[in-house]
């Protein structure tokens, strides 16, 4: 059994490397550094290129954070283990446009298998794979004055999560987690009106025919098993684009990153590694706007 002193400190370290990772406000620069990572990651091209949703407007930083792999950073490579679980998603809207990210406001949010770049993965025949799927997820009200920033709970959930397991062979498949504006003439397609599992499907086809709003905000990682089986085609450094458009904002942007992805991996190793106090820290971590009586239930678990 755990103590309960050990317990608290996992959920003090767990706590303050969420805090740590997520940014309270988001400048015009940040965004553009993201969406030029994610045009150098290729998503927003069509067909099995990409995911044919172009990121050109882009009003919020998405924080995606994982029980095992801690903050995610954009165009990273992670092990499938390390992205198993569902993971705590934040958002941090621009300041002048706040008010379009509060309660009354509804979103979809998904994860999005691309494939690698010219994979010839014959799972995809539709293009993507659908690891992820909620609607009519709310929005909330800024945490202060000067933080912006919020967690996504809640919602219509479709397709419930499932983790990144690509082939072996396949070449570095690439995960996007997508945030659309969902107005209110949104109509789901009748074949995912309704509880569904992952499966093969077309990102395009879905924002189109259910009338999603833009893609205001994400998140994007690879997974690969073992080495690519043919020539996988090139997409630009995550980290070079970023750092030509901005040089200062990339640069701070890359090493904030990096700063929040120790903090994170630090809290878990010091709450016992990847022991049961570490699977504490996760659970925290990917819930942690659950408040109090989320953290009294991880406690009374452990007790």
């Amino acid at each position: 059994m755990i103590s309960p002193s050990s317990i608290v400190l996992s959920l003090s370290l767990a706590a303050f490397a969420v805090a740590q990772s997520i940014p309270a406000s988001a400048s015009a620069e940040q965004l553009a550094v993201v969406a030029g990572q994610y045009n150098a990651s290729r998503l927003g091209e069509v067909s099995n290129v990409g995911l044919g949703v172009p990121a050109s407007n882009l009003e919020a930083l998405v924080t995606v954070v994982y029980p095992t792999a801690g903050v995610v950073t954009n165009g990273q490579a992670y092990p499938a283990a390390g992205v198993n679980a569902q993971p705590g998603i934040y958002l941090t809207p621009a300041s002048g446009v706040v008010s379009q990210f509060g309660a009354n406001n509804r979103f979809t949010v998904m994860l999005a298998d691309a494939g690698a770049v010219g994979s010839p993965d014959p799972r995809f025949p539709n293009g993507h794979y659908r690891h992820y799927l909620a609607n009519s997820v709310p929005g909330a009200s800024a945490a202060s004055a000067t933080n912006t920033s919020f967690g996504l709970q809640g919602g219509n959930v479709i397709t419930a999560y499932q983790g990144p397991g690509p082939a072996e062979g396949e070449g570095p498949h690439r995960y996007a987690w997508l945030i659309f504006q969902q107005p209110s003439s949104f109509t789901a397609p009748s074949d995912l009106a309704s509880t569904q599992p992952a499966a093969a499907w077309n990102v395009t086809d879905y924002v189109r025919q259910s009338g999603l709003g833009p893609l205001v905000g994400a998140a994007f990682f690879t997974v690969e098993n073992g080495q690519a089986s043919y020539t996988v085609a090139a997409t630009s450094a995550v980290t070079a684009v970023a750092s030509s458009l901005f040089p200062n904002v990339g640069a701070s942007t890359t090493a904030a990153s990096s700063a929040r992805s120790s903090a994170s991996a630090g809290a878990s190793a010091s709450a016992g590694g990847s022991g049961t106090g570490a699977a504490s820290v996760g659970k925290v971590a990917s819930g942690a706007v659950l408040g109090l009586a989320g953290i009294a239930a991880i406690f009374a678990a452990y007790l």
